[in-house]
């Protein structure tokens, strides 16, 4: 990165007194354009970077200067946002306490996220009408801040609030709320959440709210079946979703490679679900296998991430072939169970090529219309839709008009 401020540019070194010779002049000299430079490139500077520049700009602070700050409130970053509220929760005196509950109420979009952040370090209950409205912002920065601050109030009535909206049909409301919970950290949200990504257009994202509240791994051993289960299609759906949805850096944030390690366990000792677990790590590998072997995926990954992915595919690859023929038998449980994973494993079947399911694919002719089209599809891939005697039986079952034309069309050309 061509840094062009001089300022910045020596925040930004590894020099440590030249470093902190910046940050002092830019806090002390109140240097706006430093400042405003820093936040308008701060994607493109490295975290660990970012983190060292805030602790120098922490470092230059003193109870003469710290007043300086106000007139930076005007440019946000939120990977600044913490050095801001310690800065001057650090120095906090009553003077500094006024101007914030001043900016939370008054200020710019801006000013009122840094106010926030300032009170999720000192909180105080008297705001909390005000955080709420701010929950509400179209600004994320600040909605998102508010739920922070109010769940370290423990503010019921605005979780109760989003615990209701959470059952919106409006996918946008849905997900707002779903955000908001995650935030608010109460992981009492755990079980709402996951029964309403599970019913849910957009059970993905979804998945990245409950991932954020509570890790991954967790939700798989907790000790609630209940939970246990529904993170299972929790995790169905982050797998489903990578690339689509996530980049693959999101390996980390899921904790892929543990989540793997324990299903691969229970799927060794043949603990029930046996052919969710099937689902899941032939899922898994047949997408790391595609991820590690072909570099348009991982092209522009960083080198962790790289090493992440083929650390899941040596993970995987650990287990003989003879592990995942028993997989491949054990995947056709899911065609009993749910309607869901029912399709969820015909997707599969296709996906992995697996052309001797054909008499199991049939068998699903006799379910409902969605099951219908996702196995007349995958019998379509095998080139083995003359072995379907009742075709216009099948089609009277078909009630969607898009799904009808493309099975009509299916029948047409095999």
């Amino acid at each position: 990165m061509n840094i062009k401020n001089t300022l910045i540019s020596d925040l930004l070194k590894k020099d440590k007194t030249l470093s902190q010779q910046a940050a002092e002049a830019i806090i002390n000299n109140k240097d706006i354009d430093a400042w405003k430079y820093l936040i308008e490139n701060s994607d493109y500077i490295m975290d660990f970077i970012k983190n060292n520049a805030s602790k120098k700009l922490l470092q230059a602070c003193n109870e003469e200067n710290i007043y300086n700050l106000f007139d930076f409130l005007e440019y946000h970053s939120p990977s600044f946002e913490d050095f801001v509220a310690q800065a001057f929760y650090q120095f906090n005196n009553q003077k500094i306490e006024e101007k914030m509950d001043n900016l939370i109420k008054n200020g710019t979009n801006e000013q009122k996220t840094y106010a926030t952040k300032y009170f999720c370090l000192n909180p105080k209950k008297e705001i909390t009408s005000i955080l709420f409205e701010h929950t509400k912002s179209d600004y994320n920065p600040l909605s998102e801040n508010s739920a922070q601050a109010l769940g370290i109030l423990k503010d019921i009535p605005s979780y109760e609030y989003y615990l209701e909206k959470l059952s919106s049909s409006d996918d946008w409301e849905c997900l707002n709320s779903a955000r908001f919970l995650s935030l608010y950290g109460n992981k009492n949200a755990i079980l709402p959440l996951l029964k309403r990504m599970s019913t849910s257009s957009i059970s993905e994202y979804i998945c990245g709210e409950i991932a954020s509240l509570e890790a991954m791994p967790q939700l798989l051993t907790h000790q609630k079946k209940e939970i246990q289960e529904l993170a299972l299609e929790c995790f169905d759906n982050i797998l489903s979703s990578l690339i689509q949805t996530w980049g693959l850096s999101v390996v980390f944030d899921f904790e892929i490679k543990t989540c793997l390690e324990i299903i691969l366990s229970n799927a060794t000792t043949n603990k029930e679900p046996i052919g969710q677990y099937a689902l899941l790590l032939l899922k898994a590998k047949n997408k790391f296998d595609l991820y590690n072997e072909n570099k348009e995926y991982t092209f522009d990954e960083d080198k962790n991430t790289i090493d992440e992915i083929k650390n899941i595919y040596n993970l995987l690859h650990s287990y003989p072939e003879e592990f995942w023929e028993v997989q491949k038998d054990n995947l056709f449980e899911e065609l009993n169970s749910t309607k869901k994973r029912k399709i969820a494993c015909i997707n599969l079947i296709s996906e992995l090529k697996m052309d001797y399911a054909t008499n199991e694919l049939l068998n699903m002719l006799n379910e409902d219309e969605s099951i219908i089209s996702v196995a007349i599809l995958a019998l379509s891939g095998f080139g083995a839709i003359n072995t379907i005697k009742n075709k216009e039986e099948i089609l009277e079952k078909i009630n969607n008009p898009n799904l009808k034309a493309m099975i009509e069309e299916i029948f047409k050309t095999n």
